[in-house]
């Protein structure tokens, strides 16, 4: 097979040697309904890192979804990480003005991963959007010197790994410090017990009733297609998406099983997926130059609104260049 570009868990491996070399806005998903969950919890917005997508973060959304989040009490706040900070800040807050008036939060929750962490603290350092996050989590972020907000009055969980060697982590004074020695820098984002922890953080001490990707019958699949690193939506892409074999990786058929396109926000979906099949999503842009790109997905067991495809930027660009 050619033009294999990320084969379900590679990425975390691409993004780590991205950041040693160099070292949008986001748009509300379309949520995938989960029944029997809490309306009234407190939305939370995830922030990624430096090269990263809010794929990042898929693995918590589904964590928090089988313990009683509602789809569309969880977001992913897609930034372009090579522009800095700065320029994301307002772009941030008006998705978190967006958030409020969609569900009638007063607040929200707020998470930031690595240069996210950054983001994440200077969106805070005014009062006026401090104002709008009851707590905040920085995960794998630098030492700043107290919690986050301009009187550092926002309560603040601090989780770091000795074993990080991307980004050094140590205590926050006055945060709530929780320190790994065997978690990477990704998986300090990723991790189960990093979920346990949060869930934790924003019910008050209350514990997850299970730390699992809790399994479902029905498996409805969407996401976004962006370019690497810089996060602009490809509207108009095509997402043609095959079954593959489990043994060779070949199409199993001539015909995809389903042909998307992606709206002016670069989402597609959503689709219902097939328990225990291994799927291809074959992504082309319609953008003359754009590389195809095939990835190659293990079966899904439970629905996935993260569901990302990303595709290199021009040549112009960091990404694209390396």
């Amino acid at each position: 097979m050619k033009n294999v570009y990320e084969h379900n868990r590679i990425f975390p491996l691409f993004y780590f040697l991205l950041v040693l070399t160099s070292l949008s806005a986001g748009s509300c998903k379309k949520e995938l309904a989960e029944p029997g969950c809490d309306a009234s919890l407190t939305p939370v917005v995830f922030v990624h890192g430096f090269l990263a997508s809010g794929d990042t973060y898929a693995d918590q959304v589904m964590r928090f979804q089988g313990n009683r989040y509602c789809g569309e009490r969880l977001f992913v706040f897609d930034w372009n990480t090579l522009g800095g900070a700065a320029g994301a800040v307002p772009k941030l807050d008006a998705y978190i003005d967006t958030i409020l008036a969609r569900t009638g939060a007063p607040k929200v929750h707020l998470v930031g991963h690595s240069a996210g962490g950054g983001l994440g603290y200077t969106y805070l350092s005014a009062a006026s959007r401090a104002a709008k996050v009851a707590r905040y989590v920085h995960l794998g972020s630098g030492v700043q010197p107290g919690p986050a907000g301009p009187d550092r009055e926002i309560p603040t969980l601090n989780v770091y790994s000795t074993a990080d060697l991307v980004v050094p982590g140590g205590d926050i004074n006055g945060a709530t410090n929780l320190k790994f020695t065997d978690f990477d820098h990704y998986e300090v984002a990723t991790a189960e017990a990093v979920f346990s922890a949060m869930y934790s953080f924003f019910q008050n001490g209350r514990q997850a009733s299970q730390t699992d990707i809790v399994a479902q019958e029905q498996i409805k699949l969407s996401g976004r297609v962006l370019t690497l690193g810089e996060n602009v939506p490809k509207a108009g892409a095509s997402v043609e998406i095959y079954e593959v074999s489990a043994k060779s990786g070949l199409r199993l058929g001539s015909a995809p099983v389903a042909t998307l396109t992606t709206d002016e926000s670069g989402n597609w979906g959503p689709w219902t997926a097939r328990k225990g099949i291994f799927y291809e999503f074959f992504v082309q842009t319609g953008t003359s130059g754009d590389r195809p790109i095939h990835y190659y997905r293990e079966p899904f067991v439970r629905s996935n609104q993260l569901v990302y495809l990303r595709t290199l930027p021009p040549a112009g660009s960091l990404p694209g260049l390396l």
